[in-house]
């Protein structure tokens, strides 16, 4: 079976779903304009779902870019998982449902740092347990030992 372009838009291959709901699709960009953002769903999984891959194989930057690349990954989530209007979309429950996954393994590839503000996002409030030496070396030995981070 050919994939035709229309389908490849709505096609997440590292999870093998397609999102075909061309009314979802378009409601999430209409969620991106003001920020001149357009976000499809495969696009956003894939690009959350990147960064963990590269933490889960040794995230070597240091914490300042780490907190860019959060932003840039994770930050259009809460966007389109605050929006009241997705939730009546099956498609919106598909995506929820690997966004709680991504988060999840997230979690168990870091650990809460209290001394971050409270008024960031959830995972701007972690750091990573292990990671390539130059986010390791960023931090003292008192931080690393009581938040157990790691050099791989």
């Amino acid at each position: 079976m050919q994939i035709t372009p229309k389908e490849e838009r709505g096609y997440c291959l590292r999870h093998g779903i397609y999102f075909k709901d061309e009314d979802f699709i378009q409601k999430l960009k209409e969620i991106g304009q003001p920020l001149d953002k357009t976000l499809s769903p495969c696009e956003a999984i894939d690009g959350w779902a990147g960064l963990i891959e590269e933490i889960e194989d040794g995230y070597n930057w240091i914490p300042a870019e780490l907190d860019n690349d959060l932003d840039l990954s994770r930050a259009d989530m809460d966007l389109i998982l605050k929006c009241r209007e997705l939730n009546g979309y099956e498609e919106y429950e598909k995506f929820v449902t690997i966004i709680e996954r991504l988060d999840e393994r997230f979690r168990q590839l870091s650990a809460e740092y209290a001394s971050f503000p409270d008024n960031l996002p959830w995972y701007r409030r972690r750091v990573l347990k292990k990671a390539g030496p130059a986010y390791v070396n960023f931090f003292d030995d008192q931080t690393k030992k009581k938040t157990g981070i790691q050099e791989i």
